[in-house]
């Protein structure tokens, strides 16, 4: 199920307030953002997957590595994974890369958060694997995130706070995860100004190649 929370009341606004927030937005319909490119908020090299002679084998699906990507134009994934957005301010799905955007000032009864939930048997999962969530943001100055996921389950990692100003991927690791554990993560902005939310990719650790 994709839920979008903006039912939370809000202060009464100026006009001036909400037209510069909406042109604030008008570069992001016109320009493509990388995703792929952004800087990712954890080394994965600590997660990935040694090939080499003596570990040739690597199970063959392992080397596709996007298990799933939702994104504002597809917010629903397999079984029950889906994507819940709480208090955007827009949703712009025709832009040159779609976006959800948020702006903590405008929505002070609640915090601005995007979330994900993924299943992995929905996916042909039988057996326990490493996971990699990562949140593909951009903010327009300094945001400080609370990054959550399922803290009692052993081999998480990526929780806490993190600090964003720019472009970056913002990752939550399952570790030996079983496949019939459903999971979710979340961001929540905490501090800070305007940010976008581009996507959320579900995929395994990189595999690197070593002598």
């Amino acid at each position: 199920m994709t839920t979008i929370d903006s039912r939370a009341e809000t202060p009464d606004l100026d006009h001036t307030e909400l037209d510069r927030t909406e042109l604030d937005h008008t570069r992001f319909d016109r320009t493509s953002a990388d995703v792929d490119s952004f800087a990712d908020t954890l080394d994965l090299r600590d997660v990935a997957l040694p090939y080499t002679p003596s570990n040739r084998y690597i199970p063959w699906h392992l080397w596709f590595r996007t298990i799933d990507t939702l994104s504002p134009t597809k917010t629903i994934g397999l079984g029950r994974t889906n994507t819940t957005l709480i208090m955007p301010t827009i949703v712009q799905t025709d832009a040159a890369t779609p976006y959800a955007g948020f702006e903590r000032a405008l929505t002070p009864s609640r915090n601005p958060t995007a979330q994900v939930h993924f299943e992995p048997g929905a996916y042909g999962a039988t057996s326990p694997a490493t996971y990699v969530i990562s949140f593909a943001v951009e903010t327009s100055g300094p945001v400080t995130f609370t990054v959550q996921g399922l803290s009692f389950l052993p081999g998480v990692s990526g929780l806490g706070t993190r600090v964003v100003n720019g472009t970056q991927s913002i990752s939550i690791v399952y570790s030996n995860l079983p496949a019939t554990q459903p999971v979710y993560a979340y961001i929540e902005q905490t501090a800070g100004g305007r940010w976008n939310w581009y996507s959320t990719r579900i995929s395994y650790p990189p595999i690197v190649l070593q002598p």
